[in-house]
């Protein structure tokens, strides 16, 4: 090494020569925890040791010498690596190796005891690579992550050297980067999300086809116009509201003093309020127009039971409502079926002696379809028929009847005619009941006529509790109806 202070270039190639900078931290990566880390932990160690000249100590290229200078030089940096090794490694890890004085040897041990055969790791890594989708991540953390494979496997790979270069050889040597390279690309487009299908499509119609790192740009791009669109559509949702509008400008009524209407909109038959609003808070008011689009969300009031899709079903104009109630369907007639097997009914409150029904017990419908069996029980019609073994169906919203069941468990017979069907006694040959034809089906009237009424009055009931939550909401958020304010329910 050269006399004096002054440090040569030649100085700091040699492998021994030290910074004064260098010390048992100066390399730092991620420490080493098994086999599952091994190669990378490796690599990152190999950089650091490369970029300091002392990747000889751990390989065993630079050998210890009797020069008596060289060799307190040569333990120093032999010292100084080991310091680099156990710093970098687990806890565990460090322990079998502290008393090892060889940064080479230690190197030799850590390669048998975690390295594994190129076979096993490249099986992994293909399987890893082929696993691996975009699902929640961003486009770039998903290309990042691909390539960390793609890198680990290229490295695993050992090809001859070729010792002299033709233009045919080169042509090959293009060819194969071509096809790795379009590996790569169509690896990526696959685990895509399917929402890029439409931007896979034009990249693969590209010739010719584009690198990953250029179909990554392109995605990337996409996904950041998309992430872009959503922040303005959220903002426009946030500035304009589909069912009230903003009103700047305050009225006040010159005869109640009130805010929120004019003089010419006060009514005599409506009792205002006069609650001061807080001056701080834009007032918000409902124009005709979108009062007549509320009013059209309401179920229609004239709809009768009668003049309803099917004839035991209510109208279901409140569904999706939030409403404090419910209204239920209360069938009147029983629809009376010679192919029936069992009794079915559509009301579980109609049942007595209800018990649950077996597990997995469904029913064939008449429309072919399948439906589970909830709960058996027992039903006394007014007419004194009792029927045994009915069957509760959540998905049916009929009354059926069995024809054979019913002549069974009553002691009965079933005369039909053109218009009605006879239920009489076996034994005493009375008419128990009849039935009437309707649209083609013979039905069996049973619940008495204030059932109907319980229907109209539940649905008005409905209609009323509707109207009064729609006001409640509105007073609550202090909006007005054409320039008034609404009077709390």
């Amino acid at each position: 090494m050269a006399t004096g202070t002054r440090i040569t270039f030649a100085d700091i190639q040699n492998p021994l020569f030290l910074y004064p900078s260098d010390g048992p931290l100066s390399v730092s990566v991620s420490k080493l925890q098994g086999s599952a880390d091994y190669r990378s932990w490796k690599r990152s160690m190999e950089i650091q040791l490369a970029a300091k000249r002392k990747l000889g100590f751990v390989t065993g290229a630079v050998l210890r010498t009797t020069d008596e200078v060289n060799v307190v030089q040569w333990d120093t940096c032999n010292n100084l690596v080991i310091s680099w090794l156990h710093n970098n490694v687990s806890d565990s890890i460090r322990k079998s190796i502290l008393f090892v004085e060889s940064a080479s040897e230690i190197w030799t041990q850590l390669e048998k005891r975690f390295s594994l055969t190129n076979g096993s790791r490249k099986y992994k890594l293909n399987c890893d690579l082929f696993a691996t989708k975009q699902n929640k991540l961003t486009v770039a953390n998903y290309f990042t992550a691909l390539s960390e494979i793609w890198e680990e496997i290229e490295a695993l790979k050992v090809l001859p050297s070729i010792t002299v270069i033709t233009p045919e050889i080169t042509k090959l040597l293009d060819s194969i980067h071509t096809m790795k390279e379009e590996a790569k690309l169509f690896q990526f487009l696959n685990g895509l999300n399917d929402c890029y299908a439409s931007q896979r499509s034009q990249l693969l119609m590209m010739q010719p086809l584009p690198t990953v790192e250029s179909a990554c740009s392109a995605i990337q791009q996409e996904e950041s116009q998309r992430q872009l669109l959503k922040y303005e559509s959220i903002s426009q949702d946030f500035d304009v509201s589909a069912m009230y509008s903003k009103n700047t400008r305050v009225y006040e009524c010159t005869i109640c003093h009130g805010k929120g209407h004019t003089a010419d909109r006060m009514s005599n038959n409506v009792v205002m309020q006069n609650t001061e609003p807080d001056p701080n808070q834009n007032e918000v008011t409902i124009t005709e127009s979108q009062l007549q689009q509320l009013l059209q969300l309401l179920p229609n009031a004239s709809k009768s039971v009668s003049k309803s899709d099917t004839d035991d079903e209510l109208d279901l104009s409140f569904s999706g409502m939030a409403f404090c109630g419910v209204i239920s369907q209360v069938s009147d007639k029983w629809i009376m079926d010679s192919d029936a097997s069992d009794h079915i009914v559509s009301t579980i409150s109609h049942l007595t002696n209800v018990r649950c029904a077996p597990a997995n017990c469904v029913i064939k419908l008449p429309t072919g379809e399948s439906a589970s069996i909830s709960h058996i029980g027992e039903l006394q019609l007014k007419n004194k028929l009792w029927l045994r073994n009915v069957l509760f169906v959540p998905r049916f919203k009929h009354n059926l009847l069995s024809i054979h069941k019913l002549s069974q468990d009553n002691n009965c017979h079933i005369r039909f005619t053109p218009l009605t069907c006879d239920i009489i006694d076996n034994t005493t040959a009375e008419l128990i009941t009849t039935g009437h034809l309707d649209q083609g089906l013979y039905y069996l009237q049973d619940l008495s006529s204030d059932v109907q009424d319980s229907i109209k009055f539940s649905q008005d009931r409905g209609l009323l509790a509707v109207i009064m939550l729609v006001c409640s909401l509105l007073f609550s958020y202090g909006i007005t109806v054409l320039g008034m304010p609404l009077i709390q329910l």
